[in-house]
């Protein structure tokens, strides 16, 4: 995709046709868009056209992941929904429009939240294995930690339980 400019498009018409000449030097990237009035776009997006915009280009992306936390602190806070029966996705319900936000997950199926902090859910295997998953819903950051296998499943719980009872400097996802 490209911007335009300036209005100095010509149509010529002819019988049964439409011709279109434009000078090229005249249109611009949409990567070569001003950061500022990327800005300006960016900060009217929901929060799903917010990551998902981020895919239109590489520096795109990096601005969206620059301006990611500012974004974030500026957004409502959601409550969180995860069903039981869950496969592969949790729920977002922001409380203040009423609107809900579907969240992909493609570790979700066989585990089960214990826990949420910081943005991320806590989650274990549903057979108690030694791996915990940390995933952030929204951006699907994942990480994989492995604990020791000499502790039984009952700790694991204990401690993150305790664990997520402390606060953390950025209380949103």
């Amino acid at each position: 995709m490209v911007l335009k400019r300036d209005n100095n498009i010509n149509f010529n018409m002819t019988r049964g046709k439409k011709k279109k000449s434009v000078n090229i030097g005249e249109w611009r990237p949409w990567s070569e868009l001003p950061e500022d009035m990327l800005n300006l776009i960016l900060k009217q997006l929901n929060l799903r056209d917010y990551f998902a915009i981020g895919g239109v280009c590489r520096r795109w992306s990096s601005f969206v992941e620059a301006y990611k936390q500012d974004y974030m602190a500026s957004q409502p806070p959601l409550v969180v929904i995860i069903s039981t029966h869950a496969k592969r996705s949790c729920f977002f319900y922001n409380i203040f429009d009423g609107r809900t936000h579907k969240a992909l997950l493609p570790y979700f199926a066989g585990r089960s939240c214990f826990g949420f902090s910081c943005g991320y859910l806590i989650m274990q295997d549903k057979n108690c294995s030694n791996e915990l998953w940390v995933v952030n819903p929204l951006t699907r950051d994942e990480h994989l930690l492995l604990l020791p296998t000499s502790l039984r499943c009952s700790c694991y719980h204990r401690f993150f339980n305790h664990a997520l009872s402390k606060s953390c400097n950025r209380g949103y996802l």
